[in-house]
């Protein structure tokens, strides 16, 4: 400890190899990456009394964001220990949590674009390792203005359906009135994830299976490159996303079948057939189109909630209590 206190100011998002490479050149020291991230923790003041402590301040906050906030927050406790390494001993534990921002939300709802991106990011906090999910609106194009809007936030243990669920219901969208969801309804409203089941049910599910709900195009490109061993071209992969005619997605198709190894063709003809189907999930400007969805020159991707998970990396570092004030503060 001493040592890692000898150190310039080390920020929350340092990693364990970052610690111990500097300890090697500056103490010459050599401790594991691990060891040296718990030190580097400890030294922030992450302990697990002042984490367990953290979370009885939640109800607080929670009736202060309810009656003065401008907000809707729930949080879920658990009893049952069983499975959590913690004594049952009639305590109550930390299940989740879920806050909408009421006035941006219908603010968005009201004079928005109609494009709500949904995601999902992980904790870096040493002992809490549960997901966070995003609800962001887009309110502006151009790129030198403010473009990201934070509707909503939930937790969750991982990434579960009942993640993406919470967001549909901090935000109201399950309320036959909600105006929010009205908005979502638009058959040219983008609805947009990362394409997984854990979110594409729950977003059916509130918004009827007659809503097309769009998948990132950014998540098929990284998943087709990683399944390309040989021949990728990001070039090509986005000549094919772009495609807006029959005739110049079956060119761009043309010239992704030759160079791309086999397990990228396959990945990539499913999703394509996928995505023309019913229930589909429309990544190509071609399905796009054909859908009626407006994409606002984002080539279907959810780089909005992307952003908003970088700008949260530190408050990442910190526990649910203070992660949630974090985000508070940011919208």
């Amino acid at each position: 400890m001493q040592h890692v206190q000898a150190l310039h100011p080390i920020s929350l998002s340092t990693a364990g190899k970052q610690v111990a490479k500097t300890l090697a050149e500056k103490e010459q020291m050599i401790v594991r990456p691990k060891h040296a991230k718990d030190v580097l923790n400890k030294r922030n003041g992450i302990t697990k009394k002042e984490y367990r402590n953290s979370f009885k301040e939640l109800e607080d906050f929670k009736n202060y964001l309810n009656t003065e906030g401008n907000a809707r927050m729930d949080i879920r406790w658990r009893t049952d220990a069983r499975g959590l390494g913690l004594p049952r001993n009639g305590n109550k534990y930390f299940g989740g949590l879920e806050i909408c921002a009421t006035g941006i939300r219908n603010f968005v709802a009201a004079v928005g674009i109609p494009f709500y991106l949904f995601d999902a990011c992980f904790s870096k906090h040493l002992y809490y390792k549960g997901v966070y999910g995003n609800l962001v609106s887009l309110v502006d194009t151009k790129a030198d203005s403010l473009t990201n809007v934070p509707v909503a936030l939930t937790t969750e243990e991982s990434e579960l359906e009942s993640l993406y669920s919470g967001l549909f219901y901090v935000s109201e969208c399950n309320n036959a009135d909600s105006e929010l969801a009205k908005q979502m309804k638009e058959p040219i409203s983008c609805v947009i994830g990362d394409g997984a089941s854990q979110f594409f049910n729950p977003a059916q599910h509130t918004l009827g299976f007659q809503k097309s709900i769009a998948t990132c195009s950014l998540h098929v490109k990284e998943n087709a490159r990683k399944r390309c061993k040989t021949g990728w071209n990001e070039k090509l992969f986005w000549n094919l996303q772009k495609a807006r005619s029959r005739r110049e997605r079956d060119a761009a198709w043309a010239t992704i079948e030759r160079p791309f190894s086999p397990a990228a063709v396959n990945y990539l003809r499913a999703q394509l057939d996928d995505e023309m189907s019913d229930r589909g999930r429309p990544w190509t400007r071609f399905a796009h189109r054909h859908e009626g969805i407006c994409t606002f020159g984002r080539k279907g991707t959810n780089n909005p909630v992307e952003q908003e998970h970088s700008k949260q990396v530190l408050p990442r570092h910190h526990e649910p209590n203070r992660f949630l004030r974090a985000w508070g503060e940011s919208v």
